[in-house]
């Protein structure tokens, strides 16, 4: 069979999680939670376990304490954001980048601050920090509250301090495409508590250990059928009859209010011992493929550290780009426009024209710790024909 390869790809295999299952215990979840506070650089009551990324987003700003009703976020997001803003009855008011960079004018963003915003939230996109240093001051002075969306960017450092640290709060995810992938599970770091009233009231459901075994083993075969797909999702048979309803792939579901367990919890610590040298073979890998290609790859701005996830490559012509994309996923490697082919519902894009580049243009480039150095010269081949 051939050898597929996902654009993000967990750094555990099965025989793990069932070595880590017998790990688990009453104790593993605080224990992880610590590591966790320690890793990023905050006390341990600042971290709050939820479900997913998604709901961590939707309690803060259900507990914030101003009362402002807009919410301002960038227009090139993961829909996912915009459904927690909605979630709660607050409205989204979007922003653009500057330049094809991937960077922001804060002063003009500044300017466009109505009165109604009670909160901004800053994207570190792809495992690449945004420096929002420049808004901090303003938006303390107005009682607008930074979030930080952390969920591609674990271990990001902006002037030597970890992403996640320097707005009023933030959060992160531990979903299947992200930098610690748990499954499932997000987390929310409260800096400011001011900021947030009574966060830690929100109570999620833990599971039992039998429970969270069999929801990671349908996990495992969710991953598994997934990327056996890879090969196939490009071919006309295969958008028929998805178009016709007739062929879907299994998706992993679980009960919305079931947060982090014992087993993810070990497996947890077990990647934070792992995740250093991760990191390192992610970064090379991202930095070889961006010096060995002739397109533009994503922006890095001054005074931060990346911690790719995935490499984003602008490629304007839309028939080169799909037959790049088609190739490589023929060949097994899942590279195309996924994050996020358009901008958020309701978002003008003459309104926000590079936002509206960014979403139609640039490709997702698989650099993960399972390629091989075949496979990525394979891709920059490619991407270079």
């Amino acid at each position: 069979m051939l050898k597929t390869f996902d654009t993000v790809e967990e750094f555990w295999t099965w025989d793990l999680i069932e070595q880590i299952s017998l790990e688990a215990s009453d104790h593993s979840i605080q224990e992880f939670r610590k590591e966790f506070a320690s890793f990023v650089g905050v006390e341990t009551e600042k971290v709050h376990f939820t479900p997913s990324g998604h709901q961590a987003l939707e309690q803060l700003l259900r507990s914030k304490s101003n009362s402002g009703k807009n919410v301002m976020i960038p227009a090139f997001n993961c829909g996912v954001v915009q459904d927690a803003i909605h979630a709660v009855g607050l409205k989204s008011k979007y922003y653009d980048f500057s330049s094809q960079s991937a960077d922001f004018n804060w002063e003009n963003i500044m300017r466009e601050m109505c009165s109604e915003v009670g909160v901004i939230i800053i994207t570190h996109f792809f495992g690449v920090p945004i420096n929002f240093e420049p808004i901090l001051e303003y938006c303390k002075r107005r009682n607008i509250l930074v979030i930080e969306d952390c969920a591609h960017s674990l271990g990001g450092m902006i002037n030597d301090q970890q992403v996640g640290t320097i707005g009023d709060a933030s959060f992160f995810s531990f979903n299947y495409d992200k930098p610690i992938s748990l499954g499932w599970g997000g987390v929310a770091v409260v800096n400011n508590k001011n900021g947030f009233h009574d966060f830690q009231n929100y109570v999620f459901r833990t599971p039992k250990v039998v429970e969270e075994f069999d929801l990671f083993y349908e996990f495992n075969k969710y991953l598994v059928k997934r990327r056996k797909m890879i090969p196939f999702e490009t071919k006309l048979t295969t958008k028929i009859l998805r178009k016709l309803r007739l062929f879907r792939t299994n998706l992993f579901r679980k009960d919305k209010n079931i947060s982090l367990g014992a087993i993810q919890a070990e497996l947890g610590r077990w990647c934070f011992l792992e995740y250093p040298r991760i990191v390192k073979q992610r970064n090379s890998n991202a930095y070889k493929l961006a010096d060995s290609i002739n397109s533009k790859i994503w922006g890095i701005g001054e005074n931060v550290k990346a911690v790719w996830l995935k490499q984003k490559v602008s490629i304007l012509d839309e028939s080169f780009r799909v037959d790049v994309s088609n190739l490589l996923q023929r060949n097994g490697v899942r590279v195309g426009n996924f994050n996020w082919p358009n901008l958020l519902h309701g978002v003008d894009a003459q309104k926000y024209p590079i936002s509206a580049t960014f979403a139609s243009s640039w490709l997702d480039v698989p650099i993960h710790q399972n390629l091989t150095e075949n496979i990525l010269n394979e891709v920059i081949s490619v991407l270079n024909k």
